[in-house]
Order: structure tokens, then C-alpha cells, then sequence
């Protein structure tokens, strides 16, 4: 059965610019004709003067004199000067319709070059992947589901060519918060490191688009960091894709890793935590927007957004823990944030391994003991 297609944007945009482009035309042809005809006609009346001018003077009868050979008439002169004022309107035209042609032509090769590129999207966008590649992109989906990282999914490649996967579609979804990215990259490499645990996606030769527009990559690439994963089971699922260095730490044989988390159980966390933050009085409004899993009563990689009183973004925190600490004595709650980076207007830094603490004034402790179900760092 076939599938009903929308017509190429591109198709509405050219038959809209070939009418436009067919009214300048129009337009600049009937100017051009009048232009041409009040000319020929001033012209056929100055060739009339001139002929009466040159024409011999009559035989004059005895007895009376030849006129004399005079001036031209200001009749002539005014002719003379609308004939040179037509011909420089005239050449004045011929030139504008020459440039508007010129800007018609750029015109029709942008609309055909863009509808190249188009069909050449959709092309590459219908196509088949490989054999080789679709398993492979299965087996990344697997492995991310294994990490907790519900929100990435593969859509699509191309190729795996030297331990990179080609033309990459890469779809970032949060529903908790409402908003997605989509990664289309040229290239994208796997480089595990061993020893820290971690999985750097590096995209480059494409852009993110999202809904605040689309952004090209960075000469270097754009990185999606995975942290604390299990490098073996990378190794093993995908041997095509990953480009491992270092060592495996021996304790980390042993360490317990977090489990993950389901994504409707990772949205009731998130609501709590924002409920928390909401009732706190504090001058910039806090919002939880992310974070991988919980334990030990630690959020893993959280993402904290800040906004000043006019609901724009001030501050963000990309925190690889984040937690609730409640101090029974002084009566006071505070978000403690752990490893990572903070952005803000003055510059980024380095959050400390001690904790880096926003005091949630107006909350009490046994409010947010109860908010958070018990899940609180008492200190």
C-alpha cells in the first residue's frame, strides 16, 4: 500500500517564488516596452525636425531675398534633451532588468540546491541500515536500558567503519520533563575508560536539534558522558564500537553498582524532589531536571536548573550526586551536591567532593523527611 506523503517544503516554497518571480518579470517587460516606445516615438518626432531643418531652403523668386539659416527651434532642442533623457532611462532599465535576472537565477539555484539536499535527506532517512549495523544499534539500546538510561535510544546508522558509527540518529527524550534532542552525527566514536567507568559518546560532522533550535557540533565533537557503567558488558555486547583504554580497578569487581531505575519510578522521585524545592523561599527557584538513579540515598548525576524572578535560567548544577540533609538540631534543610560542575553567568567551577549546599529556607525537617518518603541524610 502506498504511503500518503506532505509535499517537500521546499515543492510549496519554489511555486510560490515562481510566481513572484513571474510578476518582477512581467512587471519589468511592460516597463521596459513603454519605456522603448515613448523613445522610438520622441525619436521619430526629432528625425521629423531634423529633416525640415536639413531640407534646402526653398528657391527664392527675384526679388526676394533667402531666409536666413537659423537656430534649432527650442521645439528641436526640448526634443533633442527627451530623447537623451529616454535613452538614459532605457539603458537605466535594461540594466535593473539584467540585475533582477541575475537575482531570479540565484534564486532558482538556491531552491535547487536545497531540494537536492532535501530528497538527498530523505533518501538517506528511508533507506535500509545494514544487517551488521541494526544489530548493533539493538545491541547499544540493550546495553543503555542496562544502565538505566532510558532517555537515549538509537534511531538509525548508516555504517561502522574503524570503530566509529556513521551518519548517527540519536534521540535524547525526557517525559518527565517534556523535551527531547536529537543527535544527527556524521560520525559518532565509543571511547570507554576503564579505570573512572565511563562511556564518552563523541559526536561530530552534525548537529543537536531540539526546541530551542538547532546547534552544529563543535570541531572537536559534542560528548555525552555515561558514568559509572559496566565497561565489560560494553566490551562484550558491542567489540565493533568500543575503543577502550586503561584498567579495570580490582575493586570495582566487588563494589556494588547501582540498580537501575525504571522510568515512571525516576519521574515520582523527580515530582518529589520539585515539590521540596518549590516550598523553599529561596530567591532563585530550584528545579530537579534530571538524574540517572538512587542510591544510598543519593541521587546519581542529576541535573539542577536555577532561575532568577523572571523565570529565565541563571544557574545550572551537573552534579554526580545530589542529596536531601536534614540537621534536626539547628532546624534547617539544605541540597547537597557532590562532584560535578556548576555553570553560572560569572564562570563554571568545580563542585567540591565535600558537598556544595543551598540552604531550602521555610522547610522543615520532618517536612522533608516526609516529602521524601525517609530518603534524607541526617547530619
Amino acid at each position: 500500500m502506498g504511503e500518503l506523503q506532505e509535499p517537500a517544503p521546499g515543492h510549496v516554497y519554489s511555486a510560490r517564488m515562481r510566481l513572484l518571480l513571474l510578476l518582477v518579470t512581467v512587471a519589468s517587460a511592460a516597463a521596459a516596452l513603454w519605456c522603448h516606445s515613448e523613445m522610438r516615438r520622441v525619436q521619430g518626432r526629432a528625425a521629423a525636425l531634423e529633416r525640415l531643418r536639413a531640407a534646402p531652403p526653398p528657391t527664392p523668386r527675384s526679388g526676394v531675398p533667402a531666409p536666413a539659416v537659423s537656430e534649432p527651434s527650442p521645439e528641436l532642442r526640448a526634443a533633442r534633451e527627451q530623447v537623451r533623457r529616454l535613452e538614459g532611462e532605457l539603458a537605466a532599465e535594461i540594466a535593473r532588468r539584467k540585475a533582477v535576472n541575475a537575482h531570479i537565477d540565484q534564486i532558482a539555484a538556491d531552491l535547487r540546491a536545497e531540494r537536492e539536499r532535501h530528497n538527498k535527506e530523505v533518501w538517506q532517512a528511508k533507506k535500509f541500515m545494514p544487517e551488521g549495523v541494526r544489530q548493533a544499534l539493538l545491541a547499544a539500546n540493550e546495553c543503555l536500558r542496562a544502565e538505566g538510561h532510558y532517555d537515549l535510544r538509537f534511531l538509525h546508522a548508516r555504517s561502522i567503519d574503524d570503530l566509529t558509527l556513521c551518519d548517527v540518529e540519536l534521540l535524547d527524550h525526557d517525559p518527565g520533563a517534556l523535551s527531547s534532542e536529537l543527535y544527527l552525527a556524521g560520525k559518532m566514536t565509543f571511547e570507554l575508560d576503564r579505570e573512572k567507568g565511563t562511556l564518552t559518546l563523541r559526536c561530530k560532522e552534525g548537529f543537536r536539534r531540539s526546541r530551542e533550535g538547532r546547534a552544529k557540533f563543535p570541531a572537536e565533537g559534542e560528548c555525552l558522558v555515561l558514568r559509572e557503567i559496566d565497561g565489560r558488558l560494553w566490551e562484550r555486547r558491542l567489540p565493533a564500537l568500543i575503543r577502550a583504554r586503561g584498567e579495570y580497578p580490582a575493586v570495582l569487581a566487588s563494589a556494588p553498582r547501582a540498580a537501575p531505575m525504571a522510568p515512571t519510578l525516576r519521574a515520582a522521585w523527580r515530582d518529589r524532589l520539585n515539590a521540596l524545592l518549590a516550598a523553599a523561599g529561596t530567591k532563585t527557584r530550584y528545579r530537579i531536571s534530571a538524574f540517572r538513579t538512587l542510591q544510598d540515598t543519593r541521587f546519581r548525576e542529576a541535573l539542577l536548573l536555577g532561575y532568577d524572578a523572571g523565570k529565565i535560567l541563571s544557574m545550572s548544577v551537573e552534579a554526580e550526586r545530589l542529596w536531601v540533609e536534614v540537621d534536626a538540631a539547628a532546624a534547617s534543610v539544605s541540597l547537597v551536591m557532590a562532584g560535578g560542575l556548576l555553570r553560572q553567568t560569572g564562570g563554571d567551577a568545580k563542585l567540591p567532593e565535600s558537598g556544595y549546599r543551598i540552604r531550602l529556607g521555610g522547610v522543615k525537617p520532618e517536612q522533608a523527611v516526609e516529602a521524601m518518603l525517609g530518603m534524607v541524610v541526617r547530619r
